[in-house]
């Protein structure tokens, strides 16, 4: 009887959840239906949204050619949103000169229908130039302040970094610390960050605490390299900074957590640890990550470690060569031999974190070196 009484409950929710599934099949099916008929009369929102349906494959199969028909449609019905999306589709999958060409046409259309993003777009396109297109300051700046004055975060970001580079404009840096803040007023992680580097070297009373503060709201929206550049101004602080402190082993996630998330300086920070025993990777692959990240940096010591590594042919793909792994140690060997080995300086005296593993002859850990690891910022200059 219980049995029954089992296989009976099974079959009620097999059932139940049946007839949810049908339910909601249909319900998409009935919505989509809706989409395409409002989409087929003209409506251009209704066309765009085709074209997510379709490019997303929501309740449908994928369909590519559907999906850019739809979006087509929509931009040269003038909708602005549709034109902004075609070209940046379109300059993301640019490959010859007459696809930067059209790409910036519907952008400038875009543009004239008030799309912020595609005014920054353009914007970003005559700073950097492409294929036949000629980097065109003016235009460039013209663009990017339409796109600010609507309040447009990336433009904001922008401007700040032209007026700091002084990039096709006199360098000022009051005007560059302007953008960036009402950028990160905004929530531009990359503005946050900028604006605590900007605080730090300016290295008023309280400089430490506020660009910690800084960094951490950045870290906390996604800005990889803030976090390791938190990470950095801890150690600096030898700990503490304000009210706040951190340990030796929150530190080291942290840059484990930036290196995770993106952050190549993070990765090369770890390499500087690693050489100076203050840390030990997890496995061989996290070693291989940070002498990579070194031996680009051109540190001699990675680059011989990497090189001795490919001559074992051990830890890289399987499908690789022996002949294929002779061929990348003689490379990174030839480097290694060329570049000095990073050199370790006598800590300073102060106290605060140390290295384990780093005792003096009487058995007393030493201090780890304020320059040990490096900023983010220290090491690009790039608008990214």
């Amino acid at each position: 009887m219980k049995k029954v009484t089992l296989v009976v409950r099974i079959l009620s929710a097999l059932i139940f959840f049946g007839v949810l599934w049908f339910s909601a099949s249909n319900a998409a099916a009935e919505d989509l239906e809706e989409v395409r008929r409002m989409a087929e009369h003209g409506s251009r929102p209704f066309q765009l949204r085709l074209w997510e349906i379709y490019s997303r494959g929501e309740g449908v199969a994928r369909d590519e050619h559907q999906a850019m028909w739809w979006l087509t449609t929509a931009a040269e019905g003038g909708y602005g949103p549709a034109q902004n999306l075609l070209g940046a589709y379109l300059l993301d999958h640019a490959r010859y000169r007459s696809d930067i060409e059209r790409a910036r046409q519907w952008l400038e259309k875009a543009a004239a229908n008030r799309q912020a993003e595609a005014q920054y777009r353009l914007g970003r396109l005559y700073l950097e130039g492409a294929s036949g297109l000629v980097s065109d300051i003016n235009q460039a700046l013209h663009w990017f302040k339409i796109a600010a004055d609507a309040g447009y975060a990336p433009a904001l970001y922008a401007l700040g970094w032209v007026y700091e580079q002084g990039r096709g404009v006199e360098a000022d840096g009051e005007k560059a610390f302007a953008f960036f803040s009402a950028a990160a007023r905004r929530n531009h992680s990359g503005a946050m960050h900028q604006v605590g580097r900007i605080l730090l070297e300016q290295n008023g009373p309280h400089a430490a605490v506020q660009a910690s503060e800084w960094f951490q709201r950045a870290a906390d929206s996604g800005e990889a390299d803030a976090l390791n550049d938190l990470a950095v101004l801890f150690l600096r602080q030898q700990g503490r900074i304000g009210e706040r402190t951190a340990s030796r082993d929150l530190i080291l996630e942290w840059l484990r957590q930036a290196a995770k998330a993106g952050s190549d300086m993070a990765l090369y920070n770890l390499w500087r640890l690693y050489v100076r025993s203050v840390i030990t990777p997890s496995n061989e692959k996290e070693l291989v990550q940070w002498l990579h990240t070194a031996a680009r940096r051109g540190e001699g010591r990675a680059q011989r470690q990497i090189g001795n590594l490919w001559r074992e042919c051990a830890v890289f793909p399987q499908h690789v060569s022996e002949y294929g792994c002779r061929r990348m140690a003689d490379y990174w060997l030839a480097l290694g031999g060329k570049n000095l080995p990073l050199q370790v300086e006598p800590p300073p005296e102060w106290g605060g974190l140390t290295a384990p593993g780093a005792e003096g002859e009487d058995g007393v850990s030493q201090p780890l070196a304020e320059d040990s690891v490096v900023f983010s910022f220290s090491m690009n200059n790039s608008l990214e």
